[in-house]
């Protein structure tokens, strides 16, 4: 009994040092891969194929033009022929022939490579390369969604490219099924793809898909705000609304259907910002929304200045009333609160709409808004509070916007 415990302690310990010196070698060989194999006392032709794969990895880190040598593919070749599930042998055989075989005959060994392992980075970056120069969007995505599974050190990479191919024709319908999912990684999916100006339609356009039968993804995520702030910024104005409006469905409006404004009458949270309210949160000002009191307050001190909240609204030339119902805690100035229009697109002219003091009780003042090229417009509620000001808190009940006929 304590021979054979002896003997099997024996085997994992010389095992384990030589797992220990493989390592070594291998780590060492991606730092200098001229350097000479390991001699053990035994040789296998996997072990050799490995090495290769090692020096092979380090030189296309360095050079991602590089090709397989000579003694690399002699390793890998009789590696495979000892061991055919040897996918560090496959690997560097398949891409040996990157520029030689048929489409027909690599993608049928990619294949199999990939049957036979999930966590080859060789394997995975080649069949990624290969469905993007067949323009195969099911398995470009499908390749890098496994890819961001099996290799969380390469996560940032593949989410990256991901984002990046998301400007692709077609990404979307190839990306659904893959999002619509909701795998592990899926919210640096999002957070990478607002940063990708090139990607934020059809990213926009998936969010949507997402929340849909079946996948069902209505709720809003900490991304969907980015991304709904980089499509404004982006001019993307339609495309933002369309992401807002899905969210609305399951908070819908209540103001009077009348009132352009979204959430005039401040009966809920801002959903998604600027579609929504967006609120001031700075030291000097600030504004939340009591939405069981259904009121805005406006906190301002002295020297406060800037947008206390505002929202984006698409408006078609004609005549318009704004309404409101506003309180104070003390007599405030007549210019501190105000509402303005100004136009939200870049360069367009931005045609002078008069400002709009906001004065103490329930009041209303009609405004047109002009013949031009603009259509999409701020609606804020702006504070400018004196220096020797003591500052205010202001409550707003009632806000509208609506067409006069």
């Amino acid at each position: 009994m304590n021979f054979r415990r002896f003997s099997i302690w024996s085997a994992g310990a010389v095992l384990a040092i030589f797992v220990a010196y493989a390592s070594y070698v291998i780590v060492n060989q991606v730092r200098a891969p001229s350097a000479r194999s390991p001699s053990f006392p035994w040789h296998t032709a996997t072990s050799e194929a490995n090495f290769a794969y090692a020096g092979f990895a380090a030189r296309r880190a360095r050079d991602p033009q590089a090709s397989v040598g000579a003694r690399e593919l002699r390793l890998a070749q009789q590696a495979y022929r000892v061991e055919p599930l040897s996918s560090a042998a496959l690997g560097l055989i398949i891409v040996s022939k990157e520029d030689k075989s048929p489409v027909g005959t690599r993608r049928k060994l990619l294949g199999l490579a990939g049957k036979l392992s999930r966590r080859s980075s060789l394997i995975t970056s080649a069949s990624i390369e290969a469905a993007a120069l067949e323009d195969d969007q099911n398995l470009f995505f499908n390749w890098l969604s496994r890819a961001v599974l099996t290799d969380s050190r390469l996560r940032a990479s593949y989410v990256g490219a991901m984002a990046e191919a998301t400007a692709r024709n077609g990404a979307v319908e190839a990306l659904l099924p893959v999002l619509g999912s909701k795998p592990s990684w899926a919210k640096y999916y999002w957070a990478a793809v607002a940063s990708r100006a090139p990607s934020l339609a059809n990213a926009a356009t998936l969010r949507v898909a997402v929340s849909r039968p079946p996948w069902n993804q209505a709720e809003i995520m900490d991304t969907d705000y980015a991304l709904a702030w980089r499509l404004v910024g982006a001019g993307q104005f339609d495309n933002a609304r369309q992401l807002a409006r899905m969210f609305e469905k399951s908070a819908p409006n209540i103001s009077s259907t009348n009132n352009l404004l979204v959430n005039g009458n401040f009966a809920r949270q801002p959903l998604l910002p600027p579609l929504d309210w967006a609120l001031a949160t700075s030291g000097h000002l600030g504004s939340s929304i009591d939405a069981k009191g259904k009121r805005l307050t406006i906190s301002a001190i002295a020297g406060a200045f800037g947008n206390a909240a505002r929202q984006l609204i698409d408006l078609e030339p004609g005549n318009y009333r704004v309404a409101w119902t506003i309180e104070a805690n003390e007599a405030i100035g007549d210019d501190s609160l105000s509402v303005n229009l100004a136009c939200a697109e870049k360069g367009v002219p931005n045609i002078a709409i008069p400002q709009m003091n906001l004065a103490m009780g329930t009041h209303h003042q009609d405004i047109v808004v002009p013949t031009g090229d603009c259509r999409w417009y701020w609606f804020s509620i702006d504070a400018h509070v004196p220096d020797d000001s003591a500052g205010f808190d202001a409550f707003l009940s009632k806000l509208s916007l609506t067409r006069l006929r």
